[in-house]
């Protein structure tokens, strides 16, 4: 009777059964890049047999690219095996080896240097701890590497090769880090090499003076007090905190300025209650109509703590003109404009008129906000444009026209509470103040247009649409 298959399957020898003398004599015609690493993990007993072996041929043929590729990923296996095997951590890559370029080393780069350029924390602090020098030398002399942190803007998480470690992280469907994220490793590096003694200059006194607890955002003070626990992230930051003012004063703050102010969390917390201090002495205090726009109530915090008042009237000038603001207009009048009612609250609650002001008594550019109020409450404002656009930026849903809708009658009821002038004539009681209950004011064109009427109508034509709304009869 013939053997099964299967006996035969048991019979047959595989490649892990030959004797250890042949499968060394296979192994030393391959090469690590030549099909060594996929002879090793063929199976469990060559993989124990030959992967000291395989290192160590590496580091005879390949000058010990596995090293630098535990440096690169962070795998502190790896860098074990290579350390087993023989491998200096000392070692330096000796130039352009065509065979790994997909490392992107340069001529003298050490595995400690690697990790740091490769923002691996946990590599960079196991090399430490086999006792290797936190300094990097080279043919030159003694290069400190705190310097070379900085140089590199580790502390900014800057990444020098970052798109070719994008590519290799895509390709793995690696989760890739914010810039935030790499900042913080970057701190964590240089705080591990200064635990392991490395020296420092004048430059980077202030650097030494971290703590941990910096990382985490403060809030903004008004006072310009000393931060001894700043991580310096340019030289601008030696610059005497004197003259960043001085600096600010003569950049526009809608451009240069903004730009200036965030570089840095230094300049950050230091000159952003300077910024809108500009911005209100520079650009008739956009940064408060830009809040009420888009309902920022933090920006709005910021403006009234550097004394930004809250009725004031929008002067444009060259350098606002991209903004779609009416000379004249006030915060409330771009928060019932655009029905933010939480921003409506907020102004009247820091103290803004409800209200006709004495500067649009007599001018007579706008509407009162209670008119404004009653116009959309008749005709609810569809979306702008612009509006949509910078919702549709920021992921933000648009709004349905019922929900407009409703929050033009909070609007209406929150400026009738305030006691806004003429609120006996708008009371409705019920909310009978619909479209369908206004057979004498429908309207047939769009509210914009009745918008330009208003504000160019004289005292007699708002008080008759006063008095049309104040006629309304709810059964």
């Amino acid at each position: 009777m013939p053997p099964s298959p299967k006996h035969d399957v048991e019979k047959r020898i595989r490649l892990s059964d030959l004797p250890p003398k042949i499968l060394y004599q296979v192994f030393s015609y391959i090469s690590l890049d030549g099909g060594g690493f996929s002879l090793v993990c063929t199976s469990r007993r060559l993989h124990e047999l030959f992967i000291l072996e395989l290192y160590k041929e590496a580091g005879r043929k390949s000058n010990w690219a596995p090293l630098f590729v535990g440096a690169v990923c962070g795998n502190i296996r790896t860098l074990m095996r290579c350390l087993e095997a023989g491998a200096s951590l000392d070692y330096r890559w000796p130039g352009n080896d065509p065979k790994w370029w997909v490392l992107n080393l340069d001529e003298g780069d050490q595995p400690l240097h690697v990790a740091m350029m490769h923002y691996q924390v946990e590599a960079v602090e196991w090399i430490l701890d086999q006792g290797i020098s936190p300094y990097e030398i080279d043919k030159e002399g003694k290069i400190r590497t705190l310097e070379l942190i900085c140089d590199s803007q580790l502390l900014r998480g800057h990444y020098p090769r970052k798109l070719e470690v994008v590519a290799r992280w895509r390709r793995k469907r690696i989760h890739i880090p914010d810039k935030d994220v790499l900042a913080l490793r970057g701190r964590k590096i240089f705080d591990s090499l200064l635990k392991f003694g490395a020296s420092h200059d004048q430059d980077l006194t202030r650097a030494l003076e971290w703590k941990r607890e910096s990382v985490e955002a403060r809030p903004v003070e008004d006072e310009l007090v000393e931060d001894k626990g700043h991580v310096p992230q340019s030289f601008l930051l030696r610059f005497p905190r004197e003259i960043l003012p001085l600096v600010l004063s003569h950049l526009s703050p809608a451009d240069d300025g903004f730009n200036f102010v965030t570089t840095s969390r230094f300049f950050y917390r230091t000159l952003i209650l300077h910024l809108y201090r500009e911005a209100g002495r520079q650009l008739s205090w956009l940064p408060l109509f830009v809040g009420v726009m888009d309902g920022n109530l933090d920006t709005l915090e910021i403006c009234h703590k550097v004394g930004a008042p809250m009725d004031h009237p929008w002067k444009g000038n060259h350098l606002t003109t991209e903004w779609p603001f009416l000379d004249g207009c006030r915060p409330l009048h771009i928060a019932i404009g655009h029905v933010r009612i939480d921003c409506v609250k907020w102004l009247i609650g820091k103290g803004a008129n409800p209200s006709y002001t004495q500067e649009e008594a007599l001018l007579r550019q706008q509407p009162s906000p209670l008119v404004l109020a009653g116009l959309f409450v008749v005709n609810p404002p569809l979306p702008r444009s612009i509006q949509v656009r910078r919702w549709n930026q920021k992921g933000v849903n648009v709004p349905f026209q019922l929900f407009l809708n409703k929050k033009c009658w909070d609007i209406f009821d929150t400026l009738v509470q305030a006691g806004a002038d003429d609120a006996e004539r708008f009371w409705v009681h019920g909310r009978g103040l619909v479209p369908g209950n206004l057979p004498h004011c429908k309207f047939r064109r769009s509210p914009r247009s009745y918008m330009f009427e208003l504000r160019t109508a004289s005292l007699d034509a708002q008080d008759w649409f006063i008095t049309l709304l104040g006629l309304i009869q709810v059964p």
